[in-house]
């Protein structure tokens, strides 16, 4: 989280851009738009799939950690509307 300070009107803006950036190059995403991240699959349990490794746990959690910060900071920040 980055915060922005502007002198000239005496307000601070609130960036979280890096961790975004962080999480979309851990999983290999490229920028783009959808309605929604879930698929067709959302429910479905796939008997077949492989289970992770450890080190693909541990990146999993962290990813999954980082996406819920967002997820719960984004929202407080966004409903904020002005700091003095």
């Amino acid at each position: 989280m980055e915060l922005r300070f502007n002198k000239k009107d005496h307000s601070v803006s609130i960036h979280m851009e890096k961790i975004i950036k962080e999480c979309g190059k851990i999983i290999n995403i490229k920028k783009g738009k959808a309605t929604s991240p879930a698929t067709d699959l959302l429910f479905e349990r796939r008997t077949t799939a492989k289970k992770l490794q450890e080190k693909e746990k541990q990146i999993f959690h962290s990813l999954t950690a980082k996406l819920l910060y967002l997820a719960k900071r984004g929202d407080q920040i966004s409903s904020l509307q002005s700091v003095s």
